[in-house]
């Protein structure tokens, strides 16, 4: 009779249980419709053995929200994830993670740790990145701080790693998932919002036209009446910038300048061995002289820093170079805070190259792109 009653109860105790964790899993997949109706995500609807996804974009940021059983026997736990990646690349490599234990041994045993220019949270996020630079001239800008907030006051495997913001919260959430999801979504949105500052900045200043799509940036129009042109893209790997300013008449088309010590001479002391000049396809022998007879002329006007320009240009930025009436450079990655400085030296060189700086109207300086 003990036996029966004892097999009764432990039958009861574990119906009772199955209800408990029924009841409270269907709470929990109704929470997730609701959260999903409400931000216009797909909704995968789960059962007691395979959880609830979420998946969509919101404002261009796509959002994964799912649940994943971690460890095993007594120490099994369901925790759910939520993982937002920006609409724009970052810096490549950038790894953030909470600073711990473990994180603070390893930097002292050499492990790379990007220092931030934020006073409290330097000390909390542990930084990694290729470009140290890049990484801090995204992370110290204000509104960034959305993302290492969510990392240093997440779990210890809320982590920002191959350009997705992921947020852990142990358990299949009956409530907050909202809560958990906008925390994602904010700090998505200021990475995007630090990463596009210099380019809004330049637009600002430079009074050009500043347009972001989710594959590309373009910054275009005219300063000081030279067409210019700044497009990074990146929907191959690696993305590439590419700065371009045309010149208005000056210097004859056809022909290439680039850095160098083999060419046709100048008889300048400074340029002679430095500096390259050679046509390119749909110029020729031509153009080459009547482009070397202008450089020869236009070097010897006062006023006017040509030889300082082309040297800072075509040997102080990698990969410049003056063709066919256009200055340019491409460079690897989005450019960032150096936009302004890079943009305005080759300026400066096309102004120099060009016979007319006064505004001409032209709406469309778009003839390539990057």
């Amino acid at each position: 009779m003990v036996r029966i009653l004892a097999g009764v109860v432990l039958v009861v105790f574990v119906v009772g249980l199955f209800w408990l964790v029924a009841r409270q899993n269907r709470r929990a997949r109704a929470h997730w419709a609701a959260v999903a109706g409400r931000l216009g995500l797909s909704l995968k609807a789960g059962s007691l053995v395979k959880q609830t996804g979420l998946r969509g974009t919101v404002d261009g940021v796509e959002l994964l929200v799912h649940s994943i059983t971690r460890g095993g026997g007594k120490h099994t736990k369901i925790v759910t994830v939520v993982e937002a990646r920006p609409v724009v690349p970052l810096p490549e490599g950038l790894r953030l993670d909470r600073e711990g234990l473990g994180a603070k041994l390893l930097a002292k045993l050499g492990s790379q740790d990007i220092p931030l220019a934020h006073p409290t949270l330097d000390g909390r996020v542990k930084v990694r990145g290729e470009r140290p630079g890049a990484v801090q001239a995204v992370l110290d800008h204000p509104r960034a701080t959305a993302a290492l907030e969510a990392v240093a006051d997440g779990s210890e495997r809320t982590r920002l790693e191959d350009g997705r913001l992921i947020l852990e919260k142990t358990g299949f959430l009956s409530t907050g998932l909202d809560t958990l999801i906008e925390a994602a979504l904010a700090g998505a949105r200021g990475l995007d919002d630090a990463v596009r500052a210099p380019w809004g900045a330049a637009a600002d200043s430079w009074g050009l036209r500043h347009v972001e799509t989710a594959e590309d940036a373009t910054l275009e129009g005219e300063v000081s009446g030279l067409p210019v042109r700044v497009h990074a893209a990146w929907r191959r790997e690696p993305g590439r910038t590419r700065i371009s300013a045309w010149l208005v008449g000056g210097l004859p088309g056809g022909v290439r300048i680039v850095p160098g010590g083999d060419g046709p001479r100048l008889g300048d002391p400074v340029l002679d061995g430095r500096v390259v000049v050679e046509w390119v396809e749909g110029g020729g022998p031509e153009a080459l002289d009547a482009a070397l007879d202008w450089m020869r002329g236009r070097l010897a006007e006062s006023g006017r820093d040509l030889r300082g320009c082309l040297l800072d240009v075509l040997h102080g930025i990698p990969g410049a170079r003056i063709e066919d009436g256009v200055v340019s450079v491409e460079l690897e990655g989005r450019v960032g805070p150096e936009l302004e400085h890079l943009l305005e030296r080759l300026i400066a060189l096309a102004r120099a190259l060009s016979d007319r700086t006064e505004p001409s109207g032209f709406a469309d300086p778009t003839p390539g792109s990057a």
